[in-house]
């Protein structure tokens, strides 16, 4: 059984539903994986990484034909990171766009519609001139709108396995991440108004507790795609030793909004069901917000 700061459960790629009953629990594969595919392809890679990253056993590539013998420059080993789709070692996968697929087409709607939602809930939250906590709100939305925008790109099989991109993008996707949970508790510090919303008291924390968690999983992140140091290397020769418990403590613990589904279909996996859920979320947070917002300006018109 994996240890703590293991990432083998969020690496794997949704299995197929004939094997649902053999293999429990697999989850949609989500940013960190990125980075370490980029790590393991990128930095010297062996027989042991290649293997772990295109085992003979799972179903899509053991059509590339990747043994012991292969190195990172054979054809089909090229071939095979060209084709990729997010995760490492999966038992299946949504191919990378225009290489022989569409990518994770669902996704990508679903994440367009969130970053749409998000920027008309910003826009509708400017309108309540004195609403309670209405920079906390309008900073949780933009920050919400922002994040469905890089998972559009992150997860959803878009860019090429190993790449700069990928490998800057979701640092910055992790980041914000991290960065959108103390955000999700300063609006709820503010609304329980053991805060003044809009004061130094309450912006000025959140300043600084953004910028902090944001910059330190941020450099995290881009250390682990880029191997900048020692400290989060990886070699591994099974999934169950992909480990980085800093990583995996800033951006798995730590958010409190966090939705993995176990999924089946091959075209539209998990992640389509997590972008949903929190998409849901969001929306539900900001009913309640103007639904108290309502009350309060019902009550003071009452008095009038």
């Amino acid at each position: 059984m994996p240890g703590f700061g293991s990432f083998e459960w969020l690496c794997e790629q949704p299995v197929p539903p004939t094997q649902l009953t053999q293999l429990p629990g697999k989850h949609a594969p989500l940013p960190q994986c990125n980075l370490f595919f980029s790590q393991l392809f990128n930095y010297n890679p062996g027989s042991r990484e290649l293997l772990t990253l295109f085992p003979a056993s799972s179903p899509f590539f053991s059509y590339y034909n990747v043994t012991a013998a292969s190195r990172a420059i054979d054809p089909n080993v090229l071939l095979a990171v060209d084709q990729a789709g997010t995760g490492i070692g999966q038992n299946c996968s949504i191919l990378r766009v225009q290489h022989g697929g569409s990518g994770d087409i669902g996704l990508v709607v679903v994440s367009g519609l969130a970053f749409l939602l998000g920027i008309s809930l910003v826009i509708h939250a400017g309108l309540r001139k004195a609403a309670v906590a209405r920079d906390e709100h309008r900073i949780l939305l933009v920050a919400f709108a922002i994040l469905s925008a890089l998972q559009a790109v992150t997860m959803s099989s878009m860019l090429k396995q190993g790449s700069t991109a990928l490998v800057v993008l979701s640092s910055l996707h992790l980041a914000l991440s991290a960065a959108f949970g103390y955000i999700l508790i300063a609006n709820a510090l503010v609304a329980c108004q053991f805060l003044e919303d809009g004061s130094i008291a309450s912006l000025t924390p959140l300043g600084i507790f953004v910028t902090a968690l944001f910059t330190a999983t941020l450099y995290i992140s881009l250390s682990t795609g880029f191997h900048w140091n020692s400290v989060f290397f990886v070699t591994t020769n099974k999934l169950g030793e992909l480990k980085n418990t800093p990583l995996f403590v800033l951006t798995v613990l730590w958010p409190v909004v966090r939705l993995t589904t176990q999924v089946s279909a091959r075209k539209v996996g998990g992640s389509i069901i997590w972008a949903i859920g929190n998409t849901l979320s969001l929306a539900l947070i900001h009913a309640t917000w103007d639904l108290i917002t309502e009350d309060e300006w019902s009550d003071t018109f009452d008095r009038f």
